[in-house]
């Protein structure tokens, strides 16, 4: 991919500004295209440290822990032990080397001289979680998005914590303000969909699985969620309405050769893969 970014400098602005999600960020892409960038002739006043910034997390990020070093050595040499983001960065290098209780001490210091550091406060809760002290991890996250509520990444990340607790009702609450910010997101709302269905409020999850496949008509999974959630349905609803069931049979046949065309599309129809979807969908929807 890095042959085909033309313009280094302008590619990690777009990161620095959020213009990509930063989960869809690459520290490798970050490593190959910050040389590039910083011999460019076109960098503004100042981008250069910025710059070094991504390249000393990018480096911490995928675990080469001197060349992030030697990186952090320049910014610190420029700016001093005391910036903000130089302490960050410390506590940056401190995650990757694992020492959490370092990194919470320097984030915690950032936030001494800056209460608004929602970062530092992001990360204390990251370095929390990952070393093993999850409820405080998660009382952490809460109190960030308290306070910054706009922050997408950080409530899915407070769901998938959730989730991995079981706690499948705060997960779904904020899967729900992933929902809010992001309506189009065809992957929050199949989580969604999937949360709702494990709690049994299988009406709603259909609703969330419909809302998926109308976004994205070739999305498996959210077919697949539309007919294992007509499949409970079925099983757990009483007193069904004859319209309404012959709803959900026209539903059920439309998943069904939905999946059967994606398949089909994709080329593995006779395949494999195809084989086995069709048995299935055979054995459990016909």
């Amino acid at each position: 991919m890095s042959s085909t970014v033309k313009n280094p400098v302008q590619k990690l602005r777009e990161w620095r500004n959020y213009t990509t999600p930063p989960s869809e960020q690459s520290p490798q892409l970050v490593i190959v295209l910050a040389p590039k960038a910083l011999k460019s002739s076109s960098l503004l006043s100042g981008e250069e440290y910025e710059i070094r910034e991504q390249y000393t997390l990018a480096f911490a990020q995928v675990g080469k822990i001197t060349e992030a070093k030697d990186q952090y050595n320049i910014l610190e040499l420029k700016f001093g032990k005391t910036s903000s983001r130089v302490t960050r960065l410390r506590g940056a290098i401190a995650e990757a080397e694992g020492n959490w209780d370092s990194a919470i001490l320097e984030y915690s210091q950032a936030i001494e001289r800056d209460e608004t550091d929602g970062i530092s406060r992001k990360r204390i809760a990251n370095a929390l979680w990952m070393s093993g002290k999850r409820n405080q991890a998660l009382d952490a996250l809460s109190n960030y998005l308290d306070h910054f509520m706009s922050d997408i990444e950080g409530w899915f990340t407070l769901s998938n914590w959730y989730m991995e607790e079981y706690m499948f009702q705060q997960a779904a609450f904020c899967l729900e303000e992933c929902l809010l910010l992001r309506p189009a997101h065809h992957l929050y709302r199949i989580r969604y969909g999937e949360i709702l269905s494990t709690l049994g409020d299988h009406r709603n999850a259909l609703s969330a699985f419909c809302g998926t496949v109308e976004m994205c008509a070739d999305n498996a999974r959210g077919w697949y969620g539309v007919l294992n959630t007509l499949r409970k349905l079925k099983r757990s609803s009483k007193n069904i309405s004859v319209n309404e069931k012959e709803k959900w049979d026209i539903l059920e046949k439309i998943a069904v050769e939905r999946l059967r065309t994606i398949y089909s599309k994709n080329g593995d129809r006779g395949g494999l893969v195809g084989k086995v979807v069709d048995i299935y969908l055979k054995e459990s929807f016909n």
